[in-house]
């Protein structure tokens, strides 16, 4: 039975009592909406709340007579299907941890994350993108004991396509919960400045205050149509394609590979009024060719984050779209801190806007002393949607101040208007579309190569990714790319860690006590890109 790790008590009595945390249950919000309304769209498939409501209750069944039980974890490696959302209601309705993985994850973190986490079930796909994953997972050491496939023919394999195939309405339903809204629901895996990810936990109140308070600064109404281009098995991606359309009763369409040309058509078809992503998928809708200033006239907000966003997305977003544009700031401890009023056009473009509902944001020099307005610091919060701790209680002592303050890791300046501009980071990752990278897990794996002396991994900034890594290794060999990253692949890395770029060099640069200076690797490769580029113009 998994139970939260850092619960603080006078937050959350603080919480109860402005209504930020009304200890509902997602599945009561679930069945308060029209039975009737779409609830989602992917492909060919229209589900309307009705139909996932009784698809979730029979697959709550299937569940619990399967042996799983309140606390349990069940693991979801699942892309942006129909089949996803369904998996995720019913675990919540039987008081199970959903464990969303993102797709692209590969062995070695799957092994890691299954480890610790010790699921009693995983439900993935029978084949995605050319990758089994069920021989994948079935061929881990620490494979849970229940493997569920979807949209799979294996005959060997716990195949749930039969119990999400449809029914009535009013399918079977599963005992009164025993659960609490301040139980864990919800164990997300997030890269941190370590080589291990790091499980994070957030509740019921935790999501549901995250959702209710995001649809308020985004003036979500059921009348809105979003666009989900991000893996719902992200924080971004479960909000918006989970838990608020069950919230607001708002339509979601799923996207489970983008296609930018195809996100287009959807924008017309489905009347889209909201997408949400990082830079790389506006850049792939105003970069492609059957993009027109009349595409996705229904839009009314583009909103941006999970990655470097910059006030030239946000104006061009707004000028191309014809929409409220704007920038978001969260974290998956967080998931989302701050974001752009409408109402304030001038910090729209060129901060990550206002804390949204009672949440509270300071910033502190390294002893952890307030700053003066406008001036850089590390980011503090506390916020109803704060996490409630990770599953390894030991990294809470360092992510927690003793008054209670999350520590994000991450640098920003606070105007003396209260926006948040978030600068830089004081965490070693890196954030490719969105997805953090721990350079420290590929460089421990590249200095374990027989031509490499020592690594470091940095970001390089790009137009369409935010950032992306470039390798810098010692070394005396004739190394390519290519040698790097099939000695990655070789140990199981996900391909969006893999280094895009390589650098050796006959040395790296360190400071008086021996520390690598990843500043000067991060200068370099910038003036190496500039320069190439002025050149290519």
């Amino acid at each position: 039975m998994i139970a939260p790790t850092h619960l603080d008590e006078r937050l959350a009595a603080e919480w109860r009592r402005v209504g930020a945390w009304t200890d509902e249950l997602v599945s009561q919000l679930l069945d308060q909406q029209d039975p009737m309304a779409t609830a989602i769209v992917e492909g060919s498939r229209r589900m309307s709340f009705g139909a996932l409501t009784s698809a979730a209750k029979r697959l709550a069944v299937r569940f619990a007579n399967d042996g799983i039980r309140a606390g349990d974890v069940i693991s979801m490696q699942l892309p942006n299907w129909w089949e996803a959302v369904v998996v995720s209601h019913a675990a919540f309705r039987i008081g199970a941890v959903l464990n969303p993985l993102l797709p692209a994850l590969r062995a070695r973190d799957l092994d890691f994350i299954f480890a610790e986490a010790r699921p009693t079930a995983v439900v993935v796909p029978g084949t995605f993108r050319s990758t089994d994953h069920l021989d994948r997972i079935a061929s881990l050491d620490n494979a849970p004991g229940l493997i569920y496939g979807v949209r799979t023919s294996k005959s060997a394999i716990r195949s749930l396509d039969g119990d999400l195939a449809g029914g009535p309405v009013g399918g079977p339903s599963v005992v009164a919960p025993t659960w609490t809204a301040d139980d864990p629901c919800l164990l997300l895996y997030t890269s941190g400045t370590s080589s291990a990810p790091k499980g994070v936990l957030h509740t019921h109140n935790t999501l549901l205050a995250e959702t209710r308070g995001l649809a308020q600064a985004h003036l979500m109404s059921d009348a809105d149509v979003v666009l989900l281009p991000m893996p719902v098995t992200h924080i971004g991606g479960m909000v918006y394609g989970v838990l608020m359309p069950a919230v607001v009763g708002l339509r979601c369409v799923f996207l489970d590979v983008w296609d930018p040309a195809r996100a287009i058509e959807l924008l017309a078809d489905e009347a889209v009024t909201v997408q949400i992503g990082m830079p790389v998928f506006l850049r792939g809708l105003l970069d492609d060719p059957s993009f027109h200033p009349g595409a996705g006239k229904a839009m009314r907000l583009f909103s941006m984050g999970g990655t470097r966003v910059t006030p030239a997305d946000v104006d061009e977003a707004a000028k191309q779209l014809g929409c409220w544009c704007k920038r978001s700031y969260g974290l998956t401890e967080v998931p989302t801190l701050t974001t752009g009023p409408a109402t304030d056009e001038d910090h729209r473009a060129c901060t990550d806007g206002l804390p949204i509902g009672p949440s509270r944001v300071r910033i502190v020099d390294p002893e952890g002393t307030l700053v003066p307005a406008d001036t850089a610091g590390e980011i503090l919060c506390q916020a109803p949607e704060v996490f409630v701790g990770y599953l390894t209680a030991e990294l809470n002592a360092e992510a927690f101040t003793a008054d209670g303050w999350f520590r994000t890791g991450d640098v920003g300046i606070l105007c003396s208007h209260g926006f948040l501009s978030v600068t830089g980071r004081i965490k070693d990752i890196i954030i490719r579309g969105g997805e953090n990278i721990s350079p420290k897990e590929v460089e421990d794996l590249l200095i374990q190569h027989p031509d490499v002396q020592e690594a470091a991994v940095v970001a390089m900034p790009d137009r369409v990714y935010g950032e992306r890594a470039c390798a810098f290794v010692q070394s005396d060999a004739t190394l390519t790319l290519e040698d790097v990253t099939s000695f990655l692949r070789a140990h199981g890395v996900a391909s969006y860690k893999l280094p895009e770029r390589l650098e050796r060099r006959s040395d790296l640069p360190r400071n008086t006590t021996g520390k690598l200076r990843k500043d000067l690797l991060r200068a370099e490769i910038a003036a190496m890109l500039e320069h190439e580029a002025g050149t290519s113009a």
